[in-house]
C-alpha cells in the first residue's frame, strides 16, 4: 500500500516573489507583501490568500506501507477503554500519514468502528 507524505511545504508569492516555507506544525509564515501565507509544516498544507496570489512549490514522496492485518481478518482491539472483537472491513492511511487505520465491524452487536489505529489492535484471532 502506498502513502503520500509531505517533504516540503512551500509557496511562491506571485506579487513579491518571496518563497515561504513552513517547516513544522505551527510554523505560520507570511510573505513580505502580506498577500499570502503558508502553514502546517510536514503535517498538513494550509494556504492563506487567493488562489491567484501564490504558486505551490510543495514536494511529496510516496512511501510503501505494509499493513499488519488485512480485510477479513478477525481481530481483538481496544477502542477507548473497551476491548472488542470484529472483522476488518477496510485498510487505509490518513492523508500524509504512514499510520495504518482499519474499519472494523463488530458483528455480535452491529457497529462499525472507523479509523482504528494499528497500535490499538491486540491481535488476530485464529479460529
Amino acid at each position: 500500500m502506498k502513502a503520500k507524505i509531505i517533504i516540503k511545504n512551500a509557496i511562491r508569492c506571485k506579487h513579491c516573489g518571496d518563497i515561504i516555507e513552513s517547516k513544522h506544525h505551527y510554523d505560520f509564515k507570511f510573505c513580505s507583501c502580506q498577500k499570502c501565507a503558508v502553514d502546517g509544516g510536514l503535517d498538513y498544507l494550509r494556504r492563506c490568500g487567493g488562489l491567484d496570489d501564490w504558486e505551490d512549490l510543495s514536494q511529496f514522496k510516496e512511501v510503501e506501507v505494509t499493513p499488519k492485518y488485512k480485510v477479513g481478518d478477525v481481530v481483538t482491539f481496544k477502542y477507548f477503554f473497551e476491548t472488542n472483537e470484529g472483522t476488518i472491513q477496510a485498510v487505509d492511511t490518513f492523508p500524509n500519514s504512514t499510520v495504518v487505520n482499519y474499519d472494523i465491524l463488530d458483528e455480535k452487536e452491529p457497529h462499525l468502528y472507523e479509523y482504528v489505529n494499528e497500535r490499538d489492535i491486540i491481535g488476530k484471532n485464529e479460529d
